[in-house]
């Protein structure tokens, strides 16, 4: 009996081991989950990370058919003390949401960071508008072994082995972070569908406003306690009329809750012509509830350099600059023609040099032989145009008469981009007779 008993305790010990560890996969993920923090996500397979300060939780989701599931979650540790971070040195974690900005391991790290760390982009546009301050908010693994709760200066400490699990899932610039008090889900399905479809309304009529509206109809989109920059409208509805046809698409949008009722929306949008698509552009709204309506407070682009007026004008340099260009030729042949010194001269870049003259010289001569000549006229045939690395080189038929002289013969334009437009940088002659 005792044999009996000793089998049967060492089989039950070797069966308990043998289960695999449940901490994230098959069994945390067959429930579909609406967490309170996650509005919107059309991202297909998108990981969201929540980290719960109230219960020293880390949370790892995935998107799967527009509905959350929970892949794994860790315990971790946050800020000594309690409440929102505010200022550097309060032992605060922040609340809000955060973007995976890097990834580092140990050997660029001090010890106290354990095996690697994940950085966040604290203080984010809000916090800066809100004051707050402080940096090197990140989530990160430890030196001290077991993890103890509310241990760290205000960044979020995981035991070693979690965080290098962790660090297998999440994306550099893409993966966000949800720091709150208290993670919650919602119970109904009905309302999480019915907020999504909000928000989503929302986005959609703000981008058509963009893409056809008037100024007006953009600005009220927009909280009356904020103006937003808008020096680049009239470029951009310059910009426009260059497209025969064209339309912004967005690639993906997100939703999340910020704290204290402020929602965030994650987007990259991207223009589209017939010719060509411009590169992404990362962009993010602020928003909140005013009388009832969503109105945005916040609003910038992840990369200040890429906006929507430098995405057209990229648009441009690739396939509608020999159109500029034939406009630049168009111009200063008949300001030629007329005689008009100053609009030809405006043609010409800075740098210009031809036949041993500067861009003074140049029109100094060009001005004489103005005044020399009763008429001049400029006809020009078959312009070919190739772009040539940062500059462009036209070649055409040129016919000049004038009152005391005409030639036929080729000319070559060498024409660079200075102030945003096309000028001559480089010309050159080749009679035909």
């Amino acid at each position: 009996m005792f044999v009996l008993k000793k089998y049967f305790f060492l089989f039950f010990a070797v069966f308990i081991i043998s289960i695999p560890c449940l901490s994230y996969s098959d069994s945390l993920g067959e429930k579909k989950l609406l967490p309170r923090d996650v509005i919107f996500s059309d991202v297909k397979d998108l990981r969201v990370i929540l980290v719960d300060k109230k219960k020293q939780k880390l949370y790892l989701l995935e998107n799967k058919d527009n509905f959350f599931r929970l892949i794994m979650e860790f315990k971790c540790s946050t800020g000594k003390n309690s409440g929102d971070k505010v200022v550097e040195g309060d032992s605060k974690t922040p609340e809000g949401v955060y973007l995976i900005t890097g990834h580092y391991t140990k050997q660029y790290l001090s010890p106290v960071y354990g095996t690697r760390a994940l950085t966040l982009d604290y203080p984010n546009y809000l916090d800066r508008v809100q004051g707050k301050n402080g940096y090197n908010i990140w989530i990160h693994g430890t030196d001290k072994e077991p993890l103890e709760e509310r241990t760290t200066n205000g960044c979020v400490a995981l035991a070693n082995k979690d965080i290098d699990v962790l660090a297998g899932y999440v994306q550099v610039g893409v993966t966000p972070v949800i720091i709150s008090e208290n993670t919650e889900f919602l119970e109904s399905e009905t309302d999480y569908v019915e907020i999504k479809g909000k928000f989503s309304a929302f986005f959609n009529s703000w981008l058509k406003s963009l893409e056809n509206g008037t100024y007006h109809e953009y600005l009220s989109f927009y909280s009356s306690d904020f103006l937003p920059e808008i020096s680049w409208w009239t470029d951009w509805q310059k910009s426009k009329k260059k497209f025969d046809s064209f339309s912004l698409e967005r690639s993906s949008l997100n939703v999340f809750r910020e704290n204290k009722g402020i929602y965030a929306i994650w987007f990259n949008f991207f223009i589209n012509t017939d010719k060509i698509k411009s590169e992404f552009l990362k962009r993010k709204l602020f928003v909140k509830y005013e009388d009832g309506e969503l109105k945005i407070i916040g609003d910038v682009y992840v990369d200040e350099s890429k906006n929507i007026v430098t995405a057209a004008n990229e648009i441009k340099d690739k396939v509608l600059f020999k159109q500029d260009v034939k406009e630049l030729i168009n111009i200063w042949a008949k300001a030629w023609s007329d005689k008009d010194i100053s609009i030809y001269g405006n043609c010409y870049s800075s740098d210009f040099f031809s036949e041993g003259m500067n861009k003074k010289l140049w029109l100094k001569y060009k001005d004489k032989l103005n005044q020399k000549y009763d008429y001049i006229k400029i006809d020009i045939e078959n312009p070919r145009i190739e772009k040539k690395g940062r500059h462009v080189k036209a070649v055409f038929f040129q016919n000049y008469e004038s009152s005391g002289f005409s030639t036929k013969g080729i000319k070559t334009l060498v024409l660079k981009k200075e102030e945003g437009q096309w000028r001559i940088l480089k010309e050159s002659w080749k009679e035909t007779g």
